[in-house]
C-alpha cells in the first residue's frame, strides 16, 4: 500500500498549462473514472482549483501508479508526457500527508493563509465520497486535514487580513460598498494580480468581467470564474454597469480616462470605486477628483499588505509545528492500520488450531455433555486470548514506532502466514512507502 499525491499548482505550471487540465463539472466526472480505472489505485480523490490539480491516491504498486498517472494527465492536457512532467509534482507516504495538511492550511496557497481552500478540500472530500472512491486511508486524511486546518485558522493568526495587493483590492471595495454578492465587478487584466482578484471575487459571489487587450486571455480567465470577457474598447460602456473596477495591466499608461470615470458615476445612487494596482497607473488621477468616484492605488494599499503578511509570514511557525504533529500522529496511524490484517491473519490462524484440537480433545471424550462441551470452548478460547492479547497490543505500538513493516515479516516468516513473508517490496520501500 502506498499513499501518493501527483500534481501541479500555480508555482510549478503557468496559467497556459494549468488551464489545459482545468476540470468543468462533466470533465472532472470522467477525469475521476479514469483514475478510477488504473489498476493499481485502490482509493482516489481529485482536488482541482483555478491554481491546482492534485490526485490523492493509495495504490498497491508504486511504480506503475505513478506512470499511468503521468501517462493520464498528459493525455489530458493533450502534451507528451514527458513534456508535462517538468511541471508535476508527487510526493509519497507521509510527505504525500504533509503536502495536504499545508494546502488544508494555506500554506501552499498564492495568497498565504487564505480560507477559500480549506472549503475546496472539503468539497473534494465529499465529492470522492459521493463517487465511492475514498477508503479507510484517505478519509483519515481528508478528515485529518479539515480539523487541523480549522485549527490552524481559529488558533493562529494566519487567516486574518489581508495579505496581498489583490485581496486588500477586494477587501476595500467590501468596506466600501458591503456584501460584493451579484455586485457587478470589472477586472481589467488578466495577469497574477488580475487572476488572483478575480478568484476572491468569484468566491465572494460577485458577477466578474474581465477586460484584457489579448481576447484569449481574458476569455480563459473569464471562464474559469464563470465570468464575462469583454474586449479593451468596450470598457467606457461596461464600466458604466460596473459598481467597482480593479485595474491591473502592463500597459504604460491610462487606460480608464477621468473622461471616462465621469461618464461612468454619472447618474449613479452609489458611488463607482476605482482600484488601480497597476505600476505605472493605469487610471487618470484626475478621474478621483469626479463626483460620485472613488479612486485608489496600490500605494493606498501596499503599507497596510505588508504588515498584514508580515504577521501572518510570524504564525507560519506554529502551523507548521501544528503539522509536524499531524504528520506524525497520522503515520502512527497508518503503520498501526498496516497490521491489522497481519492481526487478523494471526488470530486466525490460531483459532484454526484451537478449533481441529477441541475437536480431536471432543471426539476422544464422547461422555462429555452439552455443559462440560461448552468448558472446553470457553477455557480455550480464553488460553488463545491470553497468549495473543498482549504480543499484538505491543505489535500495535511497536508499529506506531515506524518499525511495523519489520515485525510484519518476522511475525509472517515465524508463523508462516500467507502474504504476510519476507518477500521483496515492490521498489525496496516497503508497502507503506517509506
Amino acid at each position: 500500500m502506498h499513499l501518493v499525491v501527483i500534481g501541479m499548482n500555480h508555482r510549478t505550471a503557468p496559467v497556459e498549462v494549468r488551464e489545459r487540465l482545468a476540470l468543468t463539472a462533466d470533465a472532472r466526472e470522467a477525469f475521476v473514472r479514469a483514475v478510477g480505472g488504473l489498476p493499481p489505485v485502490e482509493e482516489h480523490a481529485v482536488l482541482s482549483t483555478c491554481n491546482r490539480l492534485e490526485v490523492y491516491a493509495v495504490v498497491s504498486r508504486f511504480h506503475e501508479a505513478m506512470e499511468s498517472l503521468v501517462d493520464l494527465l498528459a493525455r489530458r492536457a493533450d502534451m507528451p508526457g514527458e513534456g508535462l512532467l517538468a511541471y508535476l509534482y508527487t510526493f509519497h507516504h507521509h510527505q504525500a500527508a504533509r503536502h495536504l495538511f499545508r494546502v488544508a492550511c494555506g500554506l501552499d496557497s498564492m495568497v498565504l493563509g487564505e480560507t477559500q481552500i480549506l472549503a475546496q478540500v472539503r468539497e473534494a472530500y465529499q465529492a470522492a465520497q459521493r463517487d465511492g472512491t475514498v477508503g479507510t486511508v484517505l478519509h483519515e486524511l481528508f478528515q485529518r486535514s479539515l480539523r487541523l486546518a480549522k485549527r490552524a485558522h481559529t488558533e493562529t493568526g494566519l487567516s486574518r487580513h489581508a495579505a496581498s495587493i489583490s485581496s486588500a483590492a477586494v477587501d476595500l471595495a467590501r468596506r466600501l460598498l458591503g456584501d460584493l454578492a451579484g455586485r457587478a465587478v470589472l477586472v481589467v487584466g488578466a495577469g497574477d494580480m488580475a487572476e488572483l482578484a478575480a478568484e476572491i471575487l468569484h468566491g465572494q459571489g460577485a458577477a466578474v468581467v474581465v477586460a484584457n487587450r489579448t481576447p484569449q486571455r481574458a476569455e480563459a480567465l473569464a471562464r474559469r470564474f464563470g465570468g464575462t470577457a469583454v474586449p479593451m474598447a468596450d470598457l467606457p460602456r461596461v464600466l458604466r454597469g460596473a459598481d467597482i473596477a480593479i485595474v491591473s495591466t502592463a500597459a504604460p499608461g491610462y487606460v480608464l480616462t477621468a473622461a471616462d470615470a465621469a461618464e461612468a458615476a454619472a447618474g449613479r445612487a452609489s458611488p463607482l470605486v476605482l482600484i488601480d494596482i497597476s505600476v505605472p497607473r493605469n487610471v487618470d488621477p484626475e478621474a478621483g477628483r469626479v463626483p460620485g468616484v472613488r479612486l485608489y492605488d496600490i500605494d493606498d494599499l501596499q503599507a497596510v499588505v505588508d504588515e498584514n503578511l508580515r504577521q501572518r509570514q510570524q504564525e507560519v511557525p506554529r502551523v507548521e509545528a501544528m503539522i509536524q504533529d499531524e504528520v506524525a500522529a497520522f503515520s502512527r496511524w497508518l503503520e498501526e492500520l498496516y497490521v491489522i490484517p497481519l492481526i487478523r491473519s494471526l488470530r486466525g490462524f490460531a483459532e484454526e488450531i484451537r478449533r481441529e484440537e477441541v475437536e480431536r480433545l471432543l471426539s476422544r471424550l464422547p461422555e462429555l455433555g452439552p455443559r462440560e462441551r461448552r468448558l472446553v470452548e470457553a477455557a480455550t478460547l480464553s488460553i488463545v486470548n491470553r497468549i495473543l492479547n498482549e504480543p499484538t497490543a505491543r505489535l500495535r505500538r511497536y508499529a506506531g514506532g515506524g518499525a511495523a513493516e519489520l515485525y510484519v515479516r518476522a511475525l509472517g516468516d515465524l508463523f508462516n502466514l500467507p502474504g504476510f513473508g519476507s518477500g521483496p517490496a515492490e521498489g525496496g520501500t516497503g508497502p507503506l512507502g517509506r
